[in-house]
């Protein structure tokens, strides 16, 4: 089973934007990278959550499971599992 690498990690993730970073090339590798797996896991800490930058590589529903830590928001968190990926705080 192919699982995403860590360094899929976003520069931010919010429900408008999906997964988004600040450089389009590493944008196109990580939408590359997603389109390869069958299970897509994306860590992002807390700071990450709820933040858009310039180039986005996925929608919430590209992904399976997103990983956060306990410190996210947790209204953020929660729309952000209702739009599709499981969250798992830690």
């Amino acid at each position: 089973m192919s699982t995403s690498p860590s360094w899929l990690r976003p520069g931010g993730i919010s429900l408008v934007r999906g997964l988004n970073t600040t450089d389009p090339s590493e944008a196109m590798v990580k939408r590359a990278a997603i389109s390869a797996t069958r299970h897509t896991v994306v860590p992002a800490d807390h700071t990450q959550i709820g933040h858009t930058h310039f180039a986005q590589f996925g929608n919430l529903a590209d992904i399976d499971v997103l990983i956060t830590g306990d410190r996210a928001n947790f209204h953020v968190t929660r729309d952000i599992e209702r739009a599709g990926p499981r969250v798992l705080t830690v």
